[in-house]
C-alpha cells in the first residue's frame, strides 16, 4: 500500500496546515510570543478577541461544547495556521474553547496591527489569511454535508483514509499504517458517540480493513476501504 493510492481532493479531514509562509518573517517583532504547555486552554467562549495569532509550532484544536456537555472538535490546526482572524473582522467574542494538543508557541499580533500595518501592506499576507477562512469553511460545510448525507460507517472509513493522506500516522514493518487517533478522538471530531465508532471499527476489523490481531487500528486493506467510499469519491 502506498500514499499514492491516497490523492483524491474530494476527500478532506479537519486539519488545518499550510506551507510555511517566508511573509510572516520579518513581520514576527511586531508580535508577542506566547507559549502554551499541552492540555492548556488558551480561548473561552465570550472571551475578547484583540488579537489575531500565528501559530508557530505545535497544535491546537478548536472545540466547541453543547448545553448536555458533549464536545465536537471543529478543527485541528498546525504551524502557519491564523486564530482569531474571522472573530477580529466581525467584532464578536470567541464562540469556542481553544485548547493547545502538543506544547505550542503561538504569536499574536494586534488587531491595530493587522489593520494598519499587515493587511493594507502586505497583499500576500492577505491572501494567506483568506485562504485560512476558506479552509475553515469548506470544512464546516464538508461536515455539514457528511453528517446529512452519510451514514457513521462510511464517515468513519473516510475520516480514516483521510488520516492516513494527512500522515497522522506511521508505517510498521508489516506495510500496515497505523492511525494515531484513539476511538474518543475520532468521536470528537466527527460528532459521533464513542461506542458508534468503536462498532464501525470492530467491523473494519471483521472485514480486513484493520489489523484483527492488534487494539492499534492498523490499516491494512486501503483498496477494501475505497470500496467502502466507492459512491464518496466518484
Amino acid at each position: 500500500m502506498s500514499y499514492s493510492d491516497m490523492r483524491e481532493p474530494q476527500l478532506t479531514a479537519p486539519w488545518i496546515r499550510f506551507e510555511h509562509c517566508g511573509a510572516w518573517d520579518a513581520l514576527l517583532p511586531q508580535g508577542c510570543e506566547r507559549r502554551y504547555r499541552r492540555g492548556e486552554v488558551l480561548k473561552r467562549p465570550g472571551d475578547p478577541v484583540e488579537q489575531v495569532s500565528l501559530l508557530r509550532e505545535g497544535t491546537i484544536k478548536v472545540v466547541a461544547v453543547g448545553p448536555s456537555g458533549l464536545q465536537r472538535t471543529l478543527w485541528l490546526m498546525a504551524p502557519d495556521s491564523l486564530l482569531g482572524e474571522a472573530a477580529l473582522y466581525d467584532g464578536k467574542p470567541y464562540l469556542h474553547y481553544i485548547e493547545a494538543v502538543t506544547d505550542c508557541t503561538i504569536i499574536d499580533f494586534s488587531a491595530q496591527t493587522m489593520r494598519s500595518e499587515i493587511v493594507p501592506h502586505h497583499p500576500d499576507l492577505v491572501f494567506f489569511i483568506l485562504s485560512n477562512l476558506a479552509h475553515k469553511s469548506y470544512i464546516m460545510s464538508t461536515q455539514l454535508e457528511e453528517s446529512l448525507f452519510l451514514d457513521a460507517y462510511t464517515r468513519i472509513a473516510k475520516f480514516l483514509y483521510a488520516a492516513a493522506r494527512e500522515r497522522l500516522t506511521h508505517r510498521d514493518d508489516g506495510g500496515g499504517v497505523t492511525i494515531t487517533l484513539s476511538h474518543t478522538d475520532i468521536g470528537e471530531l466527527l460528532g459521533l458517540h464513542r461506542v458508534t465508532v468503536s462498532n464501525a471499527i470492530a467491523r473494519m476489523r471483521r472485514e480486513g480493513i484493520l489489523d484483527p490481531t492488534t487494539h492499534a487500528l492498523i490499516l491494512r486493506d486501503v483498496v477494501a476501504l475505497k470500496r467502502v467510499l466507492a459512491n464518496v469519491i466518484d
